[in-house]
């Protein structure tokens, strides 16, 4: 259930709403992910997920009586779970020229945090989150498959 709010979450775009007419809401990614926690909090996922889809419209989110900017939910999440290898390649693109980051009593600069990351096995200079447009030559009919549909038609 928690899972349903947060792939619901998943599936949509950053400026999409969702409708649930049986709770009367209007969702956002953000509001879906704020739902999946509040029903399991122990879920470090869900903490990363919704900092990657904060925006400037809006920063923050208040969990528990608690602020939580971007960079705060990625250290949330890796406190819950610290194998998650794009939180911190998230965590390490967010920090700024000097700025740490303590996670577990261990402050860390964007390279240490990067250094986690690439341990985990992911090493990417875009964004983490970024959506990668695939390219059109990927999906054409190969020359003799069309030439086989072709002799299908007639």
């Amino acid at each position: 259930t928690a899972h349903v709010w947060a792939m619901l979450a998943d599936d949509m775009d950053p400026d999409e709403e969702v409708v649930i007419p049986t709770l009367g809401l209007k969702c956002t990614q953000v509001d879906l992910f704020l739902r999946a926690i509040s029903l399991e909090p122990k879920c470090a996922c869900f903490y990363s997920d919704l900092g990657s889809v904060l925006t400037e419209s809006r920063p923050t989110v208040k969990i528990d009586n608690r602020e939580y900017q971007e960079k705060d939910l990625y250290i949330k999440a890796l406190e819950l779970d610290s194998s998650l290898g794009v939180t911190w390649l998230n965590l390490g693109d967010i920090l700024g020229e000097g700025e740490t980051a303590t996670i577990a009593g261990e402050e860390l600069t964007a390279s240490a945090v990067r250094a986690r990351a690439k341990g985990l096995g992911v090493e990417l200079s875009l964004p983490a989150t970024m959506d990668v447009e695939p390219q059109a030559e990927e999906f054409a009919t190969p020359p003799e498959e069309e030439e086989e549909y072709e002799e299908e038609d007639k």
